[in-house]
């Protein structure tokens, strides 16, 4: 009962808050800091705060945390085989390598635990914490190559906060012309993920080849809402990374475009959020209405486009 009573207001101090913020007609920069050299690419941007967040660039072996102004706060070592990371609402990290095969957090004082043990052949590659619930989400791939095969194993699987399998999402069944049904795997190579944390709605970057990706939108059951990649009429889509947006919209990075793309959550409409003057790769998107994005220059833009 209490849980529920501090979801209800948790809720509605969040729909308080999406309802005081709309889309703007333009977008603005609102800062630019420096998060890596210059000839390394930014490969992912976690919010700590709204005013805070972790940065890694592409192989390097830390990953520093900035405040908004561009000022270094900490940096912390961290093996150059972690593929990603996320944070819970208590500030620890959560970070999956498919090297080792586990979940380990890292607490505020720098302190290792494993929380999943990952057996041969299941390598986890992204992970998402939902700061209500404390649960997590992690994608999984038997091959760190970008292409699979009938007999791969490409799924997304759901913890709570303490490593217990809640949910596995691996397959979707599909409904022929004459009623049969089929069923085929749903993930080629989970990339990166995000969960709507009101709705329970998952957004995967799934990418298809070396280039070449999809956009894959879920809704709390696994079920598929719709996906979304070129076709004949569009050019080349490139995801690299995706977020949920206070509103629920789905922020998308296109490396091929160089754009930054916005999606409704029922796929039925999306525009061009913002154009990068250089190739943008990670994306974190924030409460207050503003948009990380980290680009292949070691520079991270702040733009705001909700006010």
């Amino acid at each position: 009962e209490s849980v529920e009573k501090l979801q209800a207001m948790v809720g509605d101090f969040y729909s308080d808050l999406a309802s005081s913020l709309k889309l703007m007609s333009y977008v603005r920069i609102d800062a630019t800091l420096t998060g890596c050299e210059s000839d390394i690419f930014i490969t992912k941007i976690c919010r700590v705060s709204d005013t805070e967040a972790w940065i890694k660039g592409f192989k390097e072996d830390e990953i520093k945390l900035f405040n908004k102004r561009g000022k270094l706060l900490k940096t912390l070592a961290i093996r150059p085989t972690c593929h990603d990371f996320s944070t819970t609402k208590s500030g620890s990290l959560l970070i999956v390598d498919p090297k080792l095969r586990w979940v380990q957090c890292l607490s505020s004082d720098n302190e290792p635990t494993t929380l999943v043990d990952f057996q041969e052949g299941q390598l986890p590659i992204s992970i998402y914490v939902n700061k209500t619930t404390g649960n997590f989400l992690v994608g999984l791939v038997d091959s760190l190559k970008h292409s699979s095969s009938f007999l791969s194993m490409r799924l997304i699987k759901k913890f709570s906060y303490d490593g217990q399998e809640l949910q596995t999402i691996q397959y979707q069944t599909k409904k022929s012309f004459f009623g049969r049904q089929s069923t085929s795997s749903i993930f080629t190579y989970p990339h990166r993920i995000a969960e709507n944390e009101q709705t329970g709605d998952i957004a995967v970057i799934n990418w298809t080849g070396d280039f070449t990706g999809e956009l894959v939108v879920l809704n709390k059951d696994g079920e598929v809402i719709f996906r979304h990649s070129n076709s004949a009429e569009e050019d080349t889509f490139s995801p690299w990374d995706v977020a949920f947006d206070v509103l629920g919209n789905i922020v998308v990075s296109d490396r091929y475009s160089r754009n930054i793309q916005l999606f409704k959550a029922s796929g039925r409409a999306k525009c061009v959020l913002h154009k990068c003057s250089f190739t943008p790769h990670a994306i974190e998107a924030f409460s207050d209405g503003k948009l990380w994005i980290g680009h292949s220059n070691g520079k991270v833009s702040i733009i705001q486009y909700m006010e």
